[in-house]
């Protein structure tokens, strides 16, 4: 079914066993150069990219891999057109749910909270299921909520590898996303 699409380039920086993170997407990011102080994200990273290492699961899909506000727009409620599609990969179902359940709130136009709250989560992840007519068993369910927190770390540590200060204001110190 890949063949359909030998014309578009459905490339993404996966994650591997091998290494904690994938390629930062912006090459500004230098996270080895940024180690200091960031060794609690790291923790967190590690902890949830060792469920997601320990589960096989073969089912690829091909998705958007950023859906952060800025690339829809809107007509009423209505999703009327998305952009980025240099974002458009072939990428493992749990991965692509798990990003797209972390980023359905990122924004950094307006001033709001960066992460949806568990609760926006599962609602959104329940919301999905209804719609897409998936049924994810407990186990997956786990793992997509390791790709969500794993997400989550990237994000911060890319905060953390920038100097921004809002990587305090959206920390996963507290813990309520592991």
């Amino acid at each position: 079914m890949l063949s359909k699409f030998d014309n578009v380039n459905l490339t993404h920086k996966y994650l591997s066993k091998d290494k904690l993170w994938q390629d930062p997407h912006n090459q500004s990011i230098d996270f080895e150069g940024t180690a200091l102080g960031a060794e609690w994200i790291d923790e967190r990273a590690q902890s949830a990219k060792s469920i997601i290492d320990s589960y096989e699961y073969n089912r690829k899909i091909i998705a958007h891999s950023d859906w952060s506000n800025k690339h829809f727009r809107f007509r009423n409620d209505d999703v009327s057109v998305i952009y980025d599609w240099d974002s458009l990969c072939y990428i493992d179902e749990l991965y692509a749910i798990g990003i797209a359940c972390t980023t359905f709130t990122a924004t950094w136009e307006i001033d709001v909270q960066l992460f949806p709250t568990p609760e926006e989560l599962y609602r959104f992840l329940n919301d999905f299921c209804e719609f897409s007519g998936r049924v994810y068993t407990r186990d997956e369910i786990k793992v997509i909520s390791a790709y969500v927190a794993h997400t989550i770390a990237y994000i911060v540590r890319c905060m953390h590898a920038i100097n921004s200060d809002e990587v305090l204001e959206h920390s996963i110190r507290d813990g309520q996303y592991f």
